[in-house]
């Protein structure tokens, strides 16, 4: 098999196994050029405050687009995110963080020394006099995808979850593929992986 008929195959099967995890509703691939926009539109959006409390870093955009192949995801919010967590961080200290469990949402939602933001965002009130005097910075970290963590053919797997403008150009470009985006519950991913040439 030539590299150019594995390279498709190998990404048919991803394509594949994300379509068929909850909350997937389409999957595409991203190429070199759009990557480079992405990353572009990805810095500019760092350059902005986030809430008044610190710009943000985006390590996992960053780690994705130095794979071999970008794939985009456009999901509900029925999709089970990975257990990695957006933080806001300030000299190496977490300030607060993103919480996925409900267990833990009603645990700290009794507690004095945090604010809830929005329905799963938490500050520790206790540190927040900390970020107005020192740097801080909301962390959107590298991703893992389990779904794809058996499958021979690829390695070097990550995810990002791209800034509302970087999303807004991959429900662009899914848009002229055709592809329903306008739903207020869709949201994108951005998947890279290596390919294990044989």
């Amino acid at each position: 098999m030539s590299s150019l008929a594995c390279r498709k195959a190998v990404i048919e099967k991803v394509t594949s196994i994300l379509k068929s995890i909850k909350g997937v509703r389409a999957v595409c691939e991203l190429d070199k050029e759009e990557c480079k926009v992405l990353l572009e539109r990805e810095m500019e959006a760092e350059k902005c405050v986030l809430g008044g409390m610190g710009r943000g870093f985006n390590a996992g955009m960053r780690e994705v687009l130095k794979r071999e192949v970008i794939l985009a995801i456009l999901h509900t919010n029925e999709y089970c995110w990975p257990p990695e967590k957006i933080q806001i961080i300030s000299m190496g200290e977490v300030i607060g963080e993103e919480i996925r469990t409900e267990d833990e949402l009603r645990d700290l939602k009794g507690r004095k020394d945090v604010v809830l933001i929005g329905d799963t965002f938490v500050i520790y009130k206790d540190k927040v006099s900390e970020v107005l005097s020192r740097a801080s910075y909301f962390l959107f970290p590298t991703l893992s995808v389990p779904e794809l963590k058996d499958i021979d053919e690829i390695y070097g797997v990550v995810a990002a979850i791209p800034s509302p403008p970087v999303d807004t150009l991959i429900k662009e470009k899914m848009r002229k593929l055709g592809i329903e985006v306008d739903r207020r519950d869709l949201g994108t991913e951005i998947i890279g992986f290596n390919i294990c040439y044989k």
